[in-house]
């Protein structure tokens, strides 16, 4: 049985929960309570915690911590064109169905950005509709908010 260890901490959207499989990280929740397991202190969580309160502070514009997804192939040719995204660009659901080789499947890409298991790290807030923002799993304000943050610190 695969052991699941959970991590919370503060952040500027509020409260974040991040999970790992002891290697890999597996998820980030947005929440509104703190979780933290006995064994919260695995390496890669308190890095994805520092990596990611560095891209809060705008000295991080990639992440370099393992990741590990479950989904269906269409999913993770989405999530890994996702993963591709610079800081600070945004691309629309068409582009990005075309950039994950499936350029008719824009309502597809959209449900794939829904169902993205790391926001953030994966970073579907920078895909947006062709008319405005598109949704977003963490709710549209914090989409808003992580948008503002890249274009205030601009990527390299």
């Amino acid at each position: 049985m695969e052991h699941i260890y959970i991590r919370s901490f503060a952040s500027p959207v509020g409260m974040l929960q991040i999970l790992s499989d002891g290697e890999n990280i597996t998820e980030v929740r947005f929440s509104d309570k703190a979780v933290n397991a006995v064994n919260d202190a695995i390496p890669s969580l308190l890095e994805a915690e520092k990596q990611i309160q560095e891209y809060f502070i705008g000295t991080r514009k990639t992440f370099t911590v393992p990741v590990k997804t479950e989904g269906t192939n269409f999913q993770k040719a989405v999530w890994k064109a996702m993963s591709e995204i610079s800081y600070g660009d945004k691309i629309t659901y068409k582009g990005l169905a075309s950039a994950a080789g499936h350029p008719k499947a824009c309502r597809a890409v959209g449900n794939a950005c829904g169902a993205n298991p790391i926001p953030i790290i994966i970073p579907c807030h920078r895909v947006i509709s062709a008319t405005g923002e598109g949704g977003f799993s963490g709710g549209i304000n914090i989409k808003r908010f992580l948008l503002e943050l890249e274009k205030r610190t601009p990527g390299e």
